[in-house]
């Protein structure tokens, strides 16, 4: 004999189906706001980019002008006598829930030469000094893009599990529900009739 449902678990199911549609609404709500950041930033990230490339150029430049004039010795020498860390600090930014790193410089970067050096190598000195910190800014950019990009993936797909999923399934067992209660009342009705007659 089959199990009837009771009014309780319709109850339940509606509630529980009240709060899946308020949950649905919660995550397009921060769909819409984890796009709208994501357009803000993919600016940063074309900039950032655009910056790296032209300072990696103007750094590359003074590297062949250095080569050039002065040798690649000096240029080794120099580049070993540089340390091979560089201090820096990581701190989390909370957006819509996404966790994006941040980091930056402790201190400036200052490549010292032990030995005297002409102006073209202090220029390739400071021009890569300068392509750290653009790198720098382009990795947290990047970061960022991609961690609210994973971030969006992810809602999107909770987002459609709840709308083509279970919204769906549990209105299909409120339906059941509802038939099984409406064929019972229709054979309580012949019984009472039948009883009566």
């Amino acid at each position: 004999m089959e199990k009837r449902p009771m009014r309780g678990e319709l109850l339940s199911l509606k509630k529980r189906k009240t709060f899946l549609i308020t949950s649905k609404g919660i995550l397009e709500k921060k769909l819409d706001a984890l796009v709208l950041e994501l357009k803000n930033r993919v600016g940063d990230v074309l900039k950032a980019r655009e910056d790296f490339s032209k300072r990696y150029e103007l750094a590359r430049s003074a590297m062949v002008l250095a080569v050039a004039y002065d040798g690649i010795p000096i240029i080794q020498i120099i580049s070993e006598s540089t340390p091979s860390e560089i201090d820096a600090s990581l701190s989390i930014k909370n957006v819509m829930g996404v966790k994006i790193p941040s980091t930056r410089l402790e201190e400036e970067i200052h490549i010292v030469s032990p030995l005297p050096v002409s102006l073209r190598v202090n220029k390739t000195k400071e021009e890569y000094e300068a392509l750290i910190k653009k790198g720098l800014e382009l990795v947290n950019t990047e970061v960022g893009v991609k961690r609210i990009l994973n971030e969006i993936d992810s809602t999107r797909r909770r987002f459609n599990a709840l709308e083509k999923k279970i919204i769906p399934k549990i209105d299909e067992e409120i339906k059941k529900i509802i038939l099984l209660f409406e064929e019972a009342e229709r054979e309580n009705f012949s019984k009472l009739k039948l009883f009566k007659g």
